[in-house]
């Protein structure tokens, strides 16, 4: 059985297969400054106790470095590990990562949003947003300010974001 974090990043990461995301981010870049309470190494457990990690970095003062593997990826897996670039926007109160895969071919570049929110210091919630909403709608627009009233009109629909919400433990 899958786990949460591996279905959230599987609904969210299928660029790697060719699948369609948003062809811009929610915002600028520059928009908002780093979150230091991101930084670090977080770690998901699925529901047969295998562990994801995700590690971020600050890349500047708005952007990060994330790295995202599974615990027990052999040496050779390590070269799969997903490196993405990602930097944060605020929507109506909530605030939501843009991530974009670095690693990827060249034609796999789009972006793709996940809420997120601190339950206290060391416990990060993350939830995407649904996969048919990228693809009847956002996937086709070329302008952030779209994209970003888009997702600010529908955020409070019943069927907007997933279900499933992938709970983080830091460990670094």
């Amino acid at each position: 059985m899958k786990s949460v974090f591996t279905r959230l990043f599987i609904i969210g990461t299928v660029f790697i297969a060719g699948c369609e995301g948003a062809l811009v981010p929610l915002s600028d870049a520059n928009d908002v400054p780093i979150d230091e309470r991101l930084l670090g190494e977080w770690m998901a457990l699925d529901d047969e106790q295998e562990a994801s990690i995700i590690t971020i970095w600050a890349f500047n003062d708005t952007e990060y470095y994330m790295e995202w593997k599974e615990e027990d990826e052999d040496e050779e897996a390590a070269a799969d590990t997903m490196r993405i670039r990602a930097f944060s926007t605020e929507l109506k109160d909530y605030m939501f990562t843009n991530i974009r895969c670095i690693n990827c071919e060249e034609d796999e570049t789009e972006w793709f949003f996940y809420r997120y929110a601190f339950e206290g210091d060391d416990r990060l919630a993350v939830q995407g947003i649904r996969n048919k909403h990228y693809r009847d709608a956002m996937s086709e627009m070329t302008r952030s300010k779209d994209v970003r009233k888009y997702v600010r009109a529908h955020l409070n629909d019943e069927d907007f974001m997933e279900e499933d919400i992938a709970y983080f433990e830091r460990i670094k």
